[in-house]
């Protein structure tokens, strides 16, 4: 008989760190590690699952019988030193692996070639801060913040250096490309157009 998953309900108020082993043990993926500390995800808005849903729809389509995969979450994407027994897992929004040895029955092992993380008012500055500075020391070579308040995107690039160069940043109504993807081009005006009135309300709330 397998044993049961622990609970996080019983390891989350005590200060400690948790190696990766002990992390895959908690039966809930509502929780990131951050350097071994747990990290809790406020719940997604239908908006952002919506939006998720799309970039993941489009991208899959691209990709159909292409070498790269496309992932969403909740999918673990394990980034460590090999000297840190406590690692740091995070589950990306949107996600293309084009290394299938990163890819493992618990999730992705290594950074994904693209990241692609849609902010809400509760996790905007972990995605813009935090992340922004864990994904380019890991190597990811691209990483989308897509802002519905502010309704932008912005695609950062990793260049051959390991620096990541000067974003542009465009509006949600406009069609983008992705630059690790060949042809691939990401359009969410319909989504836009669709909760234009929500996204205002949610603004002036914000």
């Amino acid at each position: 008989m397998k044993e049961e998953k622990k609970k996080v309900e019983n390891l989350a108020y005590k200060i400690k760190k948790y190696t990766y082993e002990e992390f895959l043990e908690i039966d809930d993926d509502r929780y990131e590690l951050l350097d071994g500390e747990l990290y809790l995800m406020s719940a997604p808005s239908r908006l952002h699952q919506e939006v998720v849903g799309e970039i993941y729809r489009q991208i899959a389509n691209y990709l159909e019988d292409k070498r790269c995969k496309p992932f969403v979450a909740p999918l673990n994407v394990k980034l460590s030193e090999k000297k840190n027994k406590y690692c740091t897992v995070v589950q990306p929004d949107v996600m293309v692996v084009c290394d299938k040895n990163k890819l493992s029955d618990k999730g992705i092992e290594g950074p994904p070639d693209l990241v692609i993380e849609v902010l809400s008012q509760y996790n905007a500055n972990h995605d813009i801060f935090y992340k922004f500075n864990l994904y380019q020391y890991y190597g990811v070579k691209e990483y989308w913040i897509i802002d519905m308040q502010r309704q932008v995107i912005t695609p950062y690039i990793l260049n051959k250096d390991g620096v990541i160069t000067l974003p542009k940043m465009y509006k949600l109504t406009q069609d983008i490309k992705i630059g690790i993807l060949k042809n691939c081009t990401i359009s969410l005006r319909k989504i836009f157009e669709e909760n234009e009135q929500l996204l205002k309300e949610e603004n002036e709330e914000y």
